[in-house]
């Protein structure tokens, strides 16, 4: 996403009628002409894609990289409960286990 919004930006700056290579598939480019930098096509996923102007898809771009880092932080933050609480349950195993463990008499 923050390399579509780079390439939205580049896009901005190229003139009416600039040639260039339009990608495909990520191995397979047709050359082409810019027509109109105004508008773009967003996917949106499942095959689906919506024209937006140049302002909206860059704002698309950053409210999906905004929701996909906070997603992340929540993650970060869930898998850190729920490690200290396999470790706090570790903890309470070994002790249970030394308490039930008979001691060697001397």
């Amino acid at each position: 996403l923050e390399n579509a919004s780079a390439a939205l930006h580049d896009l901005s700056l190229r003139p009416k009628g600039k040639k260039m290579l339009v990608p495909l598939t990520a191995s397979l480019y047709v050359p082409g002409t810019l027509d109109d930098s105004e508008k773009v096509l967003v996917d949106v996923g499942t095959g689906y894609f919506i024209e937006k102007t140049m302002t909206e898809g860059k704002e698309y771009c950053e409210r999906k990289i905004n929701l996909l880092k906070s997603n992340f932080d929540e993650l970060v933050e869930m898998a850190t409960k729920k490690k200290n609480i396999a470790d706090e349950m570790g903890r309470l195993l070994q002790a249970k286990l030394r308490q039930s463990s008979p001691s060697p008499s001397s």
